[in-house]
């Protein structure tokens, strides 16, 4: 279903994945609304639990840091992640 390999990953690696667009986006000081749109569809294509969202949007405030998320993530994955973040936030910016 998902050419990336979305749906091998495990719960704490979508969790780390949302966190880390999260961190990405708030990278200017703020969310704006269009930033947040865009990772709650990440979120939903990710299939992250509802539960989980709660926990994320959470840190839309004050972001997990970056070293702590790629903790014990591998390369390839990592690359997924910022590849999704290039696509989709960045050019919100524009």
């Amino acid at each position: 279903m998902f050419p990336d390999g979305l749906g091998h990953r495990s719960t704490q690696e979508l969790r780390r994945y949302a966190d880390i667009l999260v961190f990405i986006a708030a990278a200017d000081g703020e969310l704006v609304r269009e930033e947040i749109a865009v990772i709650e569809a990440m979120m939903g294509r990710c299939m992250i639990h509802p539960e989980a969202r709660v926990d994320i949007r959470s840190g839309f405030e004050h972001p997990v840091p970056l070293e702590q998320s790629l903790v014990d993530l591998d390369s390839e994955w990592i690359r997924f992640i910022l590849r999704d973040a290039a696509l989709s936030l960045i050019h919100i910016s524009e």
